[in-house]
């Protein structure tokens, strides 16, 4: 009988334990969503994240889309989440590039003459730009690349020497480039004369002969993918002979022989992509040129 009153108090204490406890639950949260122009609120009784009540949201995010605050951040009550969707576009215009004028003594023209050597033209590059577009408002440009289509050609003024220098006596013959010619002087440095008017002499050689009358002499080349220059002569400078092409190309170094007529001596070289843009064959050759042909 004591037994049976003993455990009826047990099961009765039982029943006051429970009858004054309280179920433990979670406090609702408020949460509100600011996306594709429209501000929604949802309850929220479980502490996720910010990307899983997205997925909750069925919001669906593109690779550029930002939310904020970021997903991985845990909701809490009051929490304002937006969604910022992005797009990304390019588009490319096309601009003029000015060209610039270079002025470039030539004593062949009269002091102060001045005559257009080249015309300048400008260039064409295409620019591109990227575009965010976010929410539908485009954002500012970004440039992402240049393309030159067309390059800017300078303008080559040639300009005759500005001031007259006193006349200075010279014995003998004087020989030099000037501007990328061959000039000769002879009795006195007023007179001068033009003998090359291409403006392409390399200067690698230029050699005359004792007695002023032979010129031996190198040019560029640009239209040869193989050669850097070519030898040229000419025959006799105290006449209007024109230049004449020898066979030698890439010539690093050429003069005449002394004491043999129209005798050179040369080394030549071969076109490299590596600085110089030349090496040299460290070669010698002796030459006997036919004034004739």
């Amino acid at each position: 009988m004591a037994r049976l009153r003993f455990i009826s108090f047990i099961v009765l204490l039982a029943l006051l334990i429970v009858g004054c406890t309280t179920p433990v639950s979670n406090s609702s949260m408020i949460i509100t969503l600011i996306a594709d122009g429209r501000e929604r609120t949802y309850p929220q009784s479980v502490p996720i994240t910010v990307g899983e009540f997205l997925r909750q949201a069925q919001i669906e995010l593109g690779e550029l889309d930002e939310v904020t605050p970021p997903q991985f951040t845990q909701i809490t009550d009051g929490l304002r989440v937006t969604v910022t969707r992005v797009r990304e576009s390019e588009s490319c215009s096309e601009r003029e590039i000015p060209f610039q004028e270079q002025r470039i003594p030539n004593e062949g023209l009269r002091p102060g003459e001045e005559r257009v050597a080249q015309t300048g033209q400008n260039g064409i590059e295409e620019v591109c730009y990227r575009v965010l577009i976010r929410d539908g408002i485009e954002q500012q440009p970004v440039p992402i690349r240049n393309t030159i289509i067309r390059a800017a050609q300078n303008a080559v003024i040639s300009v005759g020497p500005t001031g007259q220098l006193d006349s200075v006596p010279i014995t003998g013959t004087m020989a030099y480039i000037s501007n990328g010619n061959a000039w000769i002087m002879r009795g006195s440095s007023d007179n001068k004369r033009l003998l090359t008017t291409t403006g392409d002499l390399d200067g690698r050689v230029f050699s005359i002969t004792p007695d002023g009358r032979q010129l031996l002499f190198s040019r560029t080349t640009q239209t040869s993918d193989t050669a850097f220059n070519q030898l040229y002569m000419i025959r006799d400078t105290f006449t209007e002979d024109q230049p004449i092409q020898l066979s030698p190309e890439n010539v690093l170094y050429a003069e005449w022989v002394p004491g043999e007529t129209f005798t050179i001596s040369y080394s030549t070289g071969e076109i490299t992509t590596t600085a110089p843009g030349w090496q040299a064959y460290n070669d010698l050759w002796v030459m006997r040129i036919d004034p004739q042909t």
